[in-house]
């Protein structure tokens, strides 16, 4: 499988992929939870399995798939999120896309997946006039502040929010 990039699209969840969208999510925090840095979620609160059961009923879950597996899934909501309304985004006017939930599994890593998962959303978003995609990467989680800076996106600056899972969080806000 190493060295194998095959999808060159990404795919809407459908209701017929919760459970293997859950089940690769319990699975990603599973395996952060053996790395010295990582997203800081708790499965079960963030994610919530009903949560994303909502978010693949909204047509606002991505997927990856390699082999038939999901390599790699993203939450796109199609609004600014309320939370980082007062941050120092270029572009503010709507249409504005959010990523939330970015990961690739574990067994998919190092394929440079990640790179192409997101580059095939910009280009997605690009296509249906989505002026800029917006993200957070809790602070001190490197690799995927790399990978978001290797894609295009360009730091606007840290802030401190509160999470239900973590409580409150130093994170850095990306802009593409």
């Amino acid at each position: 499988m190493k060295g194998e990039i095959g999808t060159e699209h990404l795919e809407i969840a459908r209701g017929t992929d919760c459970e293997s969208v859950c089940r690769f999510y319990e699975s990603v925090c599973a395996f952060q939870d053996t790395q010295p840095c990582g997203p800081a979620w708790h499965y079960g609160i963030y994610p919530d399995p009903e949560e994303l059961a909502e978010h693949i009923r909204q047509g606002e879950i991505r997927l990856l798939r390699q082999e038939g597996q999901i390599a790699a899934a993203m939450v796109v909501l199609p609004h600014e999120d309320e939370i980082y309304r007062e941050a120092a985004w270029t572009v503010r006017s709507e249409p504005i896309a959010v990523l939330h939930l970015f990961a690739v599994g574990e067994t998919f890593r190092d394929l440079g997946l990640g790179k192409k998962a997101l580059r095939l959303l910009l280009d997605g978003e690009r296509e249906q006039g989505t002026r800029a995609v917006h993200l957070d990467v809790v602070k001190g989680n490197s690799p995927a502040e790399r990978l978001y800076e290797r894609v295009g996106f360009r730091f606007i600056e840290d802030r401190e929010v509160w999470y239900e899972d973590t409580g409150d969080l130093r994170v850095a806000l990306y802009e593409y």
